[in-house]
């Protein structure tokens, strides 16, 4: 009996893959759905109908526009299906990490049981990379079809090229500013609930350490990438770029950017590399007129300097992380909470000094919120690597015990505006 679990894990493993298992087990639905008509969807769909499937529809919110797919018809999500939903098999093709724990929620709760990963699907049945092919950078970094910063196929693949028998970290995040050319309502990043004392640029000194001692420590890191706030804002942004591109041992680099930020030509000879892309956020419908004009400037001048860069479509709906206060959640339930965790050790981060096992994590820490000292590594000390792989051992953050509250979606991405993440509810309002 085919199980999808194996094949996943197969498919992670960087092996060739054989996809007639899960071809036949796609064809064995009455109906076939594609959940998402933009890069990854219309990719992994043209594949599917050179392999002989028959897909049904798309679906999309945008519908009205799309119209038709490969000849398919594009209707919103959860539309009326013919005959019942057993029978349906959803290929989730929506790639963005941020959203994808709502997605998988509401086909449960709208009792679709029948779900492949469009994602994972893509890494098996289209990507030709193996672990003898090696990665290109170059065509990693520059489709928008799939998530490379997060592709834990090309993860492995740059493991099994610098295995020494030490750490490995699948993706590592160098916050290297706080400040923003934004405010969005709800940043993922929580920059708006840093206070004015905490919103600086990481001294370049400071960083250049970081990036040698964490390079020191570990054997390979699949997949880096450059934020903040806004990284453009830096400085010294290209020095970081040359310095961080020095080191062989890593697979890509991502410099994500809001995009409205004035790019400085002269800065983007460090960027013309294989390894690097630099990623434009889709917020559309949050920027004004003049700065959709810079976004698109910025956009212009990359192409016109061969800097590899990808840009996000609009998406239509984002993510409202979640709150920041203590929730007070005992050792038991923490330590289920991390174990649960749909972002374990791939998302570390690394800001002023310090490695911290996620993005929330960091941000408590960086917002004041708290400060748990046993929730992150000094950078700057002895027997780093064996000190990283006891952090990564942990059975729980103290961390895990603020994370949970708060939640849900909106229909705008970088919506612009104010947000309370740190003050906890009056009694009764929980």
């Amino acid at each position: 009996m085919f199980c999808l679990e194996e094949y996943y894990q197969k498919v992670y493993s960087g092996e060739v893959v054989d996809n007639t298992e899960v071809l036949a087990y796609i064809k064995s639905f009455r109906q076939v759905v594609l959940w998402g008509g933009s890069f990854l969807g219309q990719a992994v769909g043209r594949e599917l109908l050179n392999h002989g499937v028959e897909i049904s529809a798309y679906w999309d919110m945008r519908a009205e526009e799309l119209q038709l797919i490969h000849d398919r018809k594009v209707i919103k999500p959860f539309s009326e299906m013919d005959g019942e939903k057993q029978d349906v098999l959803v290929i989730l093709c929506i790639g963005n990490t941020a959203i994808m724990p709502n997605l998988l929620k509401r086909l449960q709760d709208n009792e679709y049981s029948n779900v492949l990963r469009g994602d994972k699907l893509f890494m098996g049945l289209v990507c030709k990379f193996n672990k003898d092919t090696g990665i290109n950078g170059e065509i990693c970094n520059g489709t928008m079809t799939c998530r490379s910063m997060f592709c834990r196929k090309l993860h492995s693949i740059v493991r099994q090229t610098y295995d020494k028998g030490g750490i490995f970290l699948d993706n590592l995040t160098i916050m290297i500013t706080t400040k923003c050319s934004l405010r969005c309502k709800y940043c993922v990043a929580y920059m708006n609930s840093y206070p004015n004392q905490r919103k600086y640029h990481v001294p370049y000194e400071q960083i250049c350490e970081d990036i040698d001692h964490i390079f020191d420590a570990v054997d390979s890191i699949g997949a880096i990438t450059i934020q903040g706030g806004e990284p453009f804002l830096h400085p010294d942004i290209d020095r970081i770029i040359k310095k961080l591109l020095e080191k062989k041992n890593l697979g890509i680099v991502s410099v994500a950017t809001n995009g409205i930020f004035k790019i400085e030509k002269e800065k983007l000879e460090a960027f013309r590399d294989s390894r690097l892309n630099v990623a434009f956020s889709g917020y559309y419908g949050a920027l004004q007129e003049p700065q959709m004009n810079q976004f698109y400037h910025n956009i212009k001048l990359l192409k016109e300097e061969k800097v590899p860069h990808t840009v996000g479509v609009q998406m239509s709906e984002w993510l409202i992380p979640p709150t920041l206060w203590n929730r007070h959640y005992s050792e038991e339930i923490m330590t289920a909470k991390k174990a649960a965790c749909q972002l374990p050790e791939r998302c570390m981060q690394i800001h002023n000094g310090r490695l911290y096992p996620c993005l929330y994590s960091m941000s408590l820490h960086g917002v004041g919120g708290a400060d748990y000292p046993a929730d992150y590594v000094e950078l700057s000390q002895d027997q780093l690597s064996e000190k990283i792989k006891k952090f990564m051992e942990r059975p729980y953050y103290h961390s895990c015990g603020h994370c949970g509250g708060g939640g849900g979606s909106t229909n705008m991405a970088g919506e612009q505006g104010e947000y309370d993440f740190i003050t906890p509810p009056m009694e009764g309002e929980l």
